[in-house]
């Protein structure tokens, strides 16, 4: 009698215990999927910003290749100058030594065969611009819009991660509660740009898988 009495209660315990199973081994596969999403968001983060680091650094060594090639330039047509004044003036210093010379001489004949004829100098007159402070200018315009948009790109995101949660459909135990998640899904879609959003319903269960498209081809998060 008490077994017939108790059966009903310990069917329905164990009914609960098969669902709660049920629901333990479709959590732990949602959560096993869960971190291979996220160890693949990090390795392509991590791609991503090492890939960005050596593209900075290879346009900050072209851009350094570039100031310096035109600082060899700039330096090697002044040098170059610098050694034609050194020259003229040498010349100049020797003709100006003679000229002394003629001037105390007493021969009218050797005077006027002597008198130099002033030499043509060519006046090549070099600017050196200094003027470089543009540069850094610019390089702090570049740096202040990469920052901004990073910031923007992982505030972006950091957005749309905090809708993934590890929810049982299940849960959804009126039709308030499934507008609600539809709700947040649909805002989800909107900041990410998702471009995949699959609703398949099977027997007693239902699942949903989102795929962000934009952010990481081929990732998504299924739930059911």
């Amino acid at each position: 009698m008490k077994q017939m009495t108790l059966k009903p209660t310990q069917m329905k315990y164990r009914k609960i215990i098969q669902e709660r199973e049920k629901e333990i081994k479709k959590l732990r596969k949602s959560v096993d999927s869960y971190k291979r999403s996220v160890q693949t968001a990090v390795t392509n983060s991590e791609s991503f910003f090492t890939e960005l680091i050596r593209s900075i650094e290879r346009s900050r060594s072209e851009l350094i290749r570039l100031i310096r090639d035109q600082e060899k330039q700039a330096v090697s047509r002044a040098e170059g100058r610098m050694e034609q004044l050194k020259l003229e003036i040498n010349d100049l210093q020797r003709r100006d030594a003679e000229l002394d010379q003629l001037s105390h001489t007493q021969d009218h004949i050797q005077f006027l065969q002597s008198f130099p004829v002033p030499p043509e100098y060519t006046n090549q007159p070099i600017t050196i611009s200094t003027r470089f402070s543009f540069i850094g200018k610019s390089i702090s315009k570049l740096k202040e819009k990469l920052e901004n948009f990073c910031k923007e790109e992982i505030e972006q995101i950091s957005d749309i991660v905090t809708y993934f949660e590890i929810i049982p459909l299940k849960l959804w135990k009126t039709r308030q509660d499934f507008l609600q998640y539809c709700s947040a899904v649909l805002v989800l879609l909107m900041k990410s740009k998702c471009e995949e959003l699959t609703w398949t319903a099977g027997k007693g269960e239902t699942s949903v898988r989102l795929c962000l498209l934009d952010m990481n081809p081929g990732v998504g998060q299924e739930l059911k």
